[in-house]
């Protein structure tokens, strides 16, 4: 799976360094995947036996530790164990939730990166994106819009315009039949506001813009075709 990597294994886990990334697996972390997916993984002792067993019985062939010989055999016995280890990580990239390795290549069949997300994201961030996508069955309920914001970290309201006289009572003054098919998204978060400047804007750009691009670009994706979503954030 790898190539120009290096691996050391000391008796509190195992380091893997690979081209500029690194992975750290803890003592305690091998236990619980051996726990959680049923794998006996054996130690470079045990791979060590094993070997010897193999070897012919003489004086020339000695079973002690110690020994010149077992020596060699137990270094042999380390890239056993080097590959029973690769083997519980590899159970483990078949996990979204604790995958490494294999991330890039869930992104890929899933469609991630998120073309809304245009900032950089951690690996559990990354995760967590894949989980969702994964999992989610979506939804054009006010309830899946709901739990969508918050999702993204935010607590918000929808309202619903049936008529153009529910808009006007709404405080919004514009008519229309488009209104039946216009709804509200109130967001009780500020966001930073970005005012047009003489000599830095250009014709026909607002005097004024706030937004957030996160939320308003998964809305605008998941909202039904026929209807327009708008945007209404706390002062």
């Amino acid at each position: 799976m790898l190539d120009d990597y290096l691996y050391l294994v000391a008796p509190s886990g195992a380091y893997l360094v690979w081209r500029d990334a690194y992975l750290i697996w803890e003592t305690s972390m091998l236990q619980q995947l051996r726990q959680q997916y049923g794998l006996v993984q054996h130690t470079q002792d045990e791979y060590r036996d094993a070997l010897a067993g193999l070897l012919p019985t003489g004086a020339a062939w000695p079973r002690d530790p110690a020994s010149a010989l077992l020596q060699l055999v137990r270094s042999f016995a380390a890239e056993l164990e080097r590959l029973d280890m690769r083997a519980a990580q590899l159970l483990a990239e078949t996990d979204p939730a604790t995958t490494t390795e294999l991330l890039p290549d869930w992104e890929r069949v899933v469609g991630l990166p998120d073309p809304c997300v245009t900032t950089g994201q951690t690996v559990a961030e990354r995760r967590q994106a894949l989980e969702g996508r994964l999992t989610s069955v979506g939804g054009q309920s006010r309830r899946f819009f709901i739990e969508l914001a918050a999702r993204l970290g935010y607590s918000i309201t929808i309202d619903e315009f049936a008529s153009a006289a529910a808009a006007t009572a709404a405080g919004i003054s514009f008519t229309g039949d488009g209104w039946a098919h216009t709804w509200r998204v109130n967001i009780p978060t500020t966001v930073a506001v970005t005012p047009f400047r003489v000599g830095a804007g250009a014709v026909g750009e607002p005097l004024r813009v706030w937004s957030n691009e996160v939320i308003e670009c998964q809305f605008n994706r998941y909202k039904p075709a026929h209807t327009r979503v708008l945007f209404a954030y706390a002062a």
